[in-house]
């Protein structure tokens, strides 16, 4: 009896797993190892900086278990031999031997991993032309669901009859995620002439490449706040942490004594761009930054396209196959925008800026006021962003922050991370030369809930307003 184990890699959506479940009913005594089976659980995948998952990397799976099943597998043919002959003689020596038991081993890292590298008898790498790539791109949003059918076809035929409309719910969601999809396309098109400042590299377009589940875990991400931004359902989130904001700028700015145009509001991390035109919508001239091209393409959308009130529909809980208490409550819609954002008073001054915080504002004494609502906890060092505000503040300016200190770069290889408590950061601000005016430890919020999910997170927020002297 001998062994041969086959690596099968590549792009992603570039039909490894389909290829792998073909061989498998083809060939005599053939057995499949999926990569995808030891991801980590989501609470042990680290973070970007904006606090996407990243499942792209080697330490999102459990590497060192999959070379112990692929072990174990060799190990449980009770094999005498494993091939070892060269490739060139592999095929042969499969022809002509009864007892050849055969592994399939597919997913997209196998070869970054040397110790997997160490077991190949042959190995391959799937590729895909452009537009194959691109077509495979529309229909990512469908491989979950088609496992789903695959798994539940695979119970017995008593137990599926339980559940008729286990199946038909399944179609619901595959025309939900193509609606999505018809969305997507129209923000992404309108992206074209976006940036005042574009510069391509060299090769920079007419090319594709596979998306990511890196990329597909942000956009995901990205549906979920067209939620918390712009829909009635994400009312109370904006509720809790927006409207605190807002009720200090009013307390510190108040249209007595403030020319509400002439005060200079900053909002970074702005995301979809909702606080900030809520804080342009009472008149003060306000300006959002935002460096993710998820958030600043969804963001342009609403904000320059959709001009009539929930004029737009999203699925953005397709996703969640988990914690769900009906099965409509997973198909939902949301729609969007909940406001006309065309209906800023005349003469506004709001605008919205792409690119790092820390990178394009050094001015000094610039601005009034800084608002920040979850985003300290999206730097390396939130010493460099409290450094940055106080430098861009006016003399007598406020920063306004709500949020927790869940620090995105935390456990991130590579990557620099200064994780400090409040207590920390709160003796930074002081020794900057900040007068802490308001301060509330415990503001409850949540972030891109989902409101009927079995499973909500909740953050105890800090609140706090500081000066810079005058």
């Amino acid at each position: 009896m001998k062994v041969l184990v086959i690596g099968l890699g590549g792009v992603t959506n570039g039909g490894k797993t389909t290829l792998a479940e073909k061989l498998k009913k083809m060939l005599p005594n053939c057995d499949i190892i999926s990569q995808d089976d030891f991801f980590k659980p989501e609470s042990e995948v680290e973070t970007d900086e904006r606090g996407f998952k990243l499942y792209d990397v080697l330490d999102a799976l459990y590497m060192d278990e999959m070379v112990k099943s692929i072990h174990n597998w060799m190990n449980s043919r009770t094999c005498s031999a494993v091939v070892t002959e060269e490739p060139q003689n592999t095929r042969e020596s499969v022809k002509n031997t009864e007892d050849v038991y055969i592994l399939i081993v597919e997913g997209f890292l196998l070869y970054n991993y040397e110790p997997l590298n160490e077991l190949w008898n042959r190995r391959y790498f799937l590729t895909l032309p452009y537009e194959e790539c691109k077509r495979r791109r529309r229909t990512n949003m469908h491989e979950r669901v088609n496992r789903t059918e695959r798994q539940f076809k695979s119970l017995p035929a008593n137990q599926q009859s339980l559940l008729p409309q286990f199946l038909p719910h399944l179609d619901k969601i595959r025309k939900c995620i193509d609606h999505n999809q018809e969305i997507l396309h129209t923000i992404v098109n309108d992206c074209v002439h976006m940036f005042e400042n574009k510069e391509y590299g060299e090769d920079g377009r007419g090319k594709i490449t596979p998306a990511s589940t890196f990329d597909m875990d942000k956009l995901k991400s990205t549906l979920k706040q067209f939620v918390r931004d712009w829909s009635e359902e994400g009312k109370p989130e904006r509720d809790s942490c927006y409207q605190p904001i807002i009720s200090e700028i009013v307390k510190n700015f108040p249209k007595e004594r403030w020319d509400f145009s002439k005060v200079n509001i900053l909002v970074p991390g702005a995301g979809l761009g909702r606080l900030a035109w809520e804080i342009a919508m009472l008149g003060y001239a306000c300006q959002g930054n935002e460096w993710s091209l998820f958030m600043l393409f969804s963001s342009n959308f609403v904000l320059n396209r959709c001009s009539e009130v929930n004029s737009c529909k999203l699925y953005p809980w397709i996703h969640q196959f988990s914690n769900n208490r009906r099965s409509a409550d997973q198909i939902r819609p949301i729609y969007f925008p909940d406001v006309d954002p065309h209906s800023l008073p005349s003469g506004s001054n709001f605008s919205m800026t792409a690119g790092d915080f820390q990178e394009i504002y050094s001015e000094c004494n610039t601005w009034d006021c800084i608002a920040t609502c979850f985003f300290i906890d999206t730097a390396h060092n939130v010493i460099d962003y409290i450094d940055t505000i106080w430098k861009i503040l006016k003399p007598g300016g406020i920063w306004i922050n709500v949020g927790p200190l869940l620090y995105h770069f935390e456990n991130l290889a590579n990557e620099l991370s200064i994780e400090l408590s409040y207590e920390d950061i709160k003796n930074v601000i002081l020794q900057y030369g900040f007068h802490i005016e308001v301060e509330k430890e415990s503001v409850l919020s949540t972030y891109t809930v989902n409101e009927l999910s079995m499973m909500k997170y909740y953050y105890e927020c800090v609140l706090f307003v500081v000066r810079k002297p005058e």
